[in-house]
C-alpha cells in the first residue's frame, strides 16, 4: 500500500472531471474525417484509450444526440436511431465526442471526431468472395452477400456444397442481381454458371481457340454478350515477402454471346503479337477498355533462361477500342495511358456507370496487382482526360474495385490494415472527381477483422440481394455435363491459342 501511494504521489496530476485533452481519441476502425452514405450500417468501433468506463456522444445538426455509456470500450449504436438521424443529416456532418472515466475518478474529454454524411445512398448490397490467403489453404471458400444497411450476411454459394470446387469471377449486369455469372473449377468440371430469367445454366467456354475458360468478365450493358480474357497463367513463389507470383504467358480477349452461344475472337482485342486482358465495357456499350502488353517474348533478353528472369519487366498499357453494336464491328485500339510514360503496369479498368470516371490499378509490373504491395488506384476524368490526385492509396495493395450504380461510390479491396488480409473499403467521389477518405466496411463486432483469417476478393455492389438460391447454383455446378458448350465463330482463323503450350525457352522448371 505504501508503495502504491508513493507511486501515485510521484505521478503527474490527473485532469479534473471533464477536462479536455487537445487531441482526438484513438479508435479502431479509423472513422475520423470520412464521408459515409446515409444508408450505411452503424459505425461500430473500439475506443483505444485506457479507462474504467467510456462515453460516446453522437451529435447531429437537428436531431437529439445519441449517447452511449459502457464499461466496454466497444461502441455499438442502435440501428433504428442511427438510420433515423443519418436520414436527417444528409449532405451535412455529425460529430462524435468521446470521453473516458479514469481510475482516479476524473473524466477526460477528447476533441470530437467529424464525419460527413453524403446526399446519396450507396447500393445496399455487397457481394464478395471470402478465401484463405495461403495458396495451399484455400479449401474452404464461398461467394457471400452482405446487406450494407445492417450486418446481415448470407452465402450466395459455398464450395462445401460443390465438392470443394474453386469459384471466382462473379459479376452482375448493371449492378443488378437478376443476371449473375461466376466460374467454378475442380473435380466437378470447369464451367461458367449463368443465372438469368430464373434459371441457372452451366456453360463450357472452351473452344479450339481457347483450351481454358474465360476469366475477368465484363457484361455488355445490353446483356446479350460478355467480354472475357483467355489466359495461359503460371504461378511461382518467392522465398521472402509475398510468396506468390502470377504471370501471364499469353492472353486474348474474346466475346461470348449469350443469345446464340457463339464465342468470337475480334482481331482488335486478340492481336497475336500482344497480350490483352481485363476487359471492361463502357456504360454506353460502344467502347471496350482493357489492358494490353507486347507478347511475352518482347521482354526477354539474351541469357534469360525462363520467365522468372524477366517477369518484373512486363508492363501493360491501358487501352480502349470502339465498338458498334448495330453492325458488330470494331475500330482500332487506342492507348489511354501508356506504361512507358508512367513506368507502371496499368490494370483492371472500371468505368463509372455515369461514364464520367475511369478507375484502374497501377502496379510495379505484371498483371496480378493483388499480390503486389505497391499497387495503387488511379482515377481519370474521361471528360477531360485529366488524372486526378486521389490521396486514397496506402503502402499496401489496393485493388479489386467496382462502382455503385449511381456513380458516386466505389468499393475496393485493400491490405492496408495488416499487409496480409484484403478487406473491403468504401469511398465516395464527388462531382469534380475528388475522392473522400476510404473507410473499412463496418462490422457488428468492431474486432471482427482481427479474427477473420480470410481475404475479401472482388467486391461487387448490387441494388438488391441475389435471389437465385444456392441450391440451384450448386445443382448446376455439380452437373458434370454442361447445359451448353460454346461454339467458336466460324470466321475465326486459328493462328494461336493463348492457353495452348507454346514452344519457349522456359518450359523448364521455374527457379
Amino acid at each position: 500500500l505504501a508503495g502504491t501511494l508513493l507511486l501515485a504521489g510521484c505521478s503527474k496530476p490527473s485532469p479534473q472531471a471533464g477536462a479536455p485533452v487537445s487531441r482526438q481519441p484513438r479508435i479502431d476502425p479509423d472513422y475520423e474525417g470520412i464521408t459515409i452514405p446515409p444508408n450505411i450500417a452503424p459505425l461500430h468501433f473500439r475506443i483505444l484509450e485506457q479507462g474504467l468506463s467510456f462515453r460516446a456522444a453522437f451529435r447531429f445538426p437537428d436531431s437529439p444526440p445519441l449517447v452511449i455509456d459502457s464499461d466496454d470500450p466497444a461502441v455499438k449504436i442502435p440501428l433504428k436511431a442511427w438510420h433515423d438521424r443519418l436520414e436527417e443529416t444528409r449532405g451535412r456532418s455529425l460529430e462524435i465526442e468521446i470521453s473516458v472515466l479514469k481510475e482516479d475518478g476524473s473524466r477526460v474529454r477528447f476533441d470530437p471526431l467529424r464525419i460527413r454524411v453524403a446526399p446519396e445512398n450507396i447500393d445496399p448490397w455487397l457481394v464478395y468472395r471470402r478465401i484463405m490467403p495461403a495458396h495451399n489453404l484455400w479449401g474452404s471458400m464461398g461467394i457471400w452477400q452482405r446487406n450494407l444497411e445492417n450486418f446481415d450476411e448470407k452465402p450466395v454459394l459455398q464450395n462445401r456444397t460443390t465438392s470443394g470446387s474453386c469459384m471466382n469471377c462473379h459479376t452482375f449486369l448493371n449492378n443488378r442481381p437478376d443476371t449473375l455469372m461466376l466460374h467454378v473449377r475442380g473435380r466437378i468440371g470447369s464451367g461458367m454458371l449463368l443465372a438469368e430469367n430464373g434459371g441457372v445454366r452451366k456453360i463450357d467456354l472452351r473452344t479450339l481457340f481457347n483450351t481454358s475458360p474465360g476469366v475477368y468478365p465484363s457484361w455488355h450493358p445490353s446483356g446479350d454478350k460478355l467480354a472475357l480474357s483467355v489466359n495461359r497463367i503460371i504461378q511461382f513463389f518467392h522465398a521472402t515477402g509475398e510468396s506468390r507470383e502470377v504471370c501471364d504467358l499469353a492472353s486474348d480477349i474474346v466475346i461470348y454471346r449469350t443469345d446464340n452461344n457463339i464465342l468470337s475472337v475480334p482481331p482488335a482485342v486478340a492481336d497475336p503479337h500482344r497480350m490483352e486482358t481485363y476487359p471492361c465495357w463502357a456504360p454506353d456499350g460502344r467502347t471496350l477498355y482493357f489492358s494490353s502488353a507486347p507478347e511475352i517474348f518482347a521482354f526477354q533478353r539474351p541469357g534469360d533462361r525462363d520467365v522468372s528472369a524477366f517477369y518484373d519487366r512486363i508492363r501493360y498499357d491501358l487501352m480502349k477500342v470502339s465498338y458498334d453494336p448495330e453492325t458488330d464491328t470494331w475500330g482500332s485500339p487506342d492507348t489511354v495511358v501508356s506504361s512507358a510514360a508512367t513506368g507502371r503496369s496499368l490494370l483492371m479498368p472500371r468505368v463509372s456507370p455515369d461514364g464520367r470516371f475511369l478507375l484502374f490499378c497501377t502496379a510495379d509490373y505484371g498483371s496480378f496487382p493483388a499480390f503486389m504491395s505497391g499497387t495503387d488506384l488511379a482515377l481519370m476524368d474521361l471528360n477531360s482526360g485529366r488524372m486526378i490526385q486521389t490521396g486514397i492509396n496506402s503502402s499496401r495493395s489496393d485493388s479489386y474495385h467496382s462502382w455503385s450504380s449511381g456513380g458516386r461510390w466505389f468499393v475496393f479491396s485493400s491490405k492496408r490494415l495488416d499487409g496480409l488480409f484484403a478487406r473491403p473499403f468504401l469511398c465516395r467521389v464527388d462531382e469534380q472527381g475528388n475522392p473522400s477518405k476510404p473507410f473499412v466496411l463496418p462490422q457488428k463486432d468492431p474486432g471482427f477483422y482481427d479474427r477473420l483469417m480470410e481475404n475479401f476478393n472482388l467486391p461487387e455492389l448490387i441494388v438488391r440481394p441475389v435471389e437465385t438460391s444456392w441450391r440451384a447454383l450448386s445443382r448446376a455446378a455439380l452437373n458434370r455435363s454442361v447445359s451448353r458448350k460454346a461454339e467458336l465463330d466460324n470466321r475465326v482463323k486459328i493462328e494461336k491459342s493463348p492457353t495452348q503450350e507454346a514452344e519457349s525457352p522456359w518450359q523448364q522448371p521455374l527457379h
